[in-house]
């Protein structure tokens, strides 16, 4: 196999890296047919990484083999005051042709998030249908939170009942949401 090479994230690689989180998202749906079918288009798909890259803090690592972009990783930062000397990689934030490729773009990524900015907790959003990917880089980090979907059984209407988000959370976040701080009260 062709030697890989690491270079910065950059704007240069976004059409590409559309390219491949379509073709992810395409394989994670054949497992999980719930998930919205607009980011197997790679336009769609593209958009998503692009606004992550617009992102304050912004920052990852592109894979190349013999020219052609083989995989990508971006992280950005969230609140320090929730996580700490944070990253965190979005299920757009990376995608790759071979899964073992993700643990030389989390090197170059990683070493540069804690070098330049001391952020040494990394966290990633994986799609756990995908055990290669699972098994490649993240095996060895914990799981903050989890993300499930499911179907529903269908739901009776009622007169006059109308379902919406709660007031007074946080950010329109409801309790037992993982994207929630957890308080000494939630349960």
């Amino acid at each position: 196999m062709p030697r890989l090479e690491i270079r910065p994230f950059s704007a240069e690689f976004l059409a590409a890296a559309g390219e491949l989180l379509a073709k992810r998202h395409q394989a994670h749906r054949a497992a999980e047919p719930l998930l919205p079918a607009q980011y197997e288009d790679a336009a769609t798909a593209r958009a998503e990484v692009e606004a992550l890259l617009a992102s304050d803090g912004a920052s990852g690592a592109t894979a190349l083999r013999n020219g052609r972009v083989v995989g990508y990783l971006l992280g950005l930062r969230k609140s320090d005051e929730i996580w700490g000397a944070n990253v965190w990689v979005e299920l757009a934030g990376h995608a790759v042709e071979e899964p073992e490729d993700l643990r030389d773009l989390y090197a170059a990524a990683a070493q540069g998030w804690v070098d330049d900015d001391v952020r040494t907790r990394h966290y990633a959003l994986v799609p756990a249908t995908d055990q290669a990917l699972v098994g490649s880089r993240w095996r060895r980090t914990s799981t903050p939170s989890s993300t499930s979907i499911r179907s529903s059984p269908t739901i009776r209407r009622i007169a006059g009942v109308r379902a919406r988000l709660a007031e007074g959370e946080p950010g329109g976040v409801a309790r037992g949401d993982p994207r929630r701080p957890r308080k000494g009260g939630d349960r």
